[in-house]
């Protein structure tokens, strides 16, 4: 009978232990979105609003946490593994790039359990897709006093870095910083003048034409790959035949510029 009895809670606790032991997973994982969330609510919030997870979907999320991790001392990327080589690379790219600026803390804001519990927080809790947008107005596609024109500018991959519209003639200058060069659009926005690329290697993103010439600034380095201090901006000068930039002279008059976005010319001195 007492063997019985105590055969029979025996059974009862070892239940009891099972029952215990298969909960915990779906427990923890609970427990680490919670904390994962708080979290978010610490760290992220120190330099901007802290993000909802469902502002990006699931797929872009791991880049941008690789770029706010940075930020936070989290050198390692070895969590982005199994992410696309595009994603890790640019990731890559911009850790080298703040290493050499000295703007990566030395002391990590987290700890590695920590920074994985925030991460999967924002993995897990955001969208497959991004969310729809409600309430878009409909696109408007007349414009007073404006007369929209079919352009036969494709370019496969282009890096559109610069559009100028030439009063003096109504042509659009397009820089493409991926493939250096210079296209003219006509005032019917078609091709007048394709691909020009400068011996001076540009990397457009401004053009000033005074007299017979054209500057073109060059932002140098695109994608702040490059030390600052290697300065590799600079400004062209292309001497233009009968009026234009096909096979026009050009040469760097100012060299060694930090990384440039915009440019004002004008004749300081005054001696033309």
């Amino acid at each position: 009978m007492r063997t019985s009895r105590a055969l029979t809670i025996g059974t009862l606790l070892l239940g009891i232990c099972l029952t215990l032991g298969a909960a915990p997973p779906a427990v923890a994982q609970g427990n680490q979105a919670s904390e994962g969330g708080q979290l978010a609510a610490r760290h992220c919030s120190e330099c901007h609003l802290e993000p909802h997870p469902d502002i990006l979907p699931r797929q872009s999320w791991q880049t941008a946490l690789g770029y706010m991790g940075l930020l936070m001392g989290m050198r390692d990327l070895d969590w982005l593994a199994g992410e696309p080589e595009v994603g890790r690379n640019t990731v890559a790219a911009r850790r080298d790039v703040l290493l050499r600026e000295g703007a990566i803390p030395d002391n990590p804001a987290l700890s590695e359990n920590n920074w994985e519990a925030l991460r999967d927080y924002y993995v897990e809790s955001a969208p497959e897709a991004p969310l729809p947008q409600e309430n878009r107005p409909p696109l408007r596609w007349e414009l007073p006093r404006f007369r929209i024109v079919e352009s036969d500018y494709r370019v496969p991959g282009a890096v559109t870095t610069l559009v100028h519209i030439r009063a003096e003639t109504g042509e659009a200058y397009i820089g493409d910083s991926a493939l250096n060069t210079l296209t003219v659009l006509g005032t019917d926005g078609r091709i007048k003048l394709a691909g020009q690329r400068p011996p001076t290697n540009i990397y457009p993103i401004d053009i000033v034409f005074m007299d017979d010439t054209a500057y073109v600034g060059s932002i140098g380095d695109l994608d702040a790959s490059r030390p600052t201090e290697d300065r590799l901006a600079h400004i062209s000068a292309l001497e233009l035949v009968d009026g234009g930039i096909n096979g026009a002279p050009a040469s760097i008059v100012v060299g060694g510029l930090y990384r440039m976005a915009d440019m004002a010319v004008a004749d300081l001195n005054g001696d033309g």
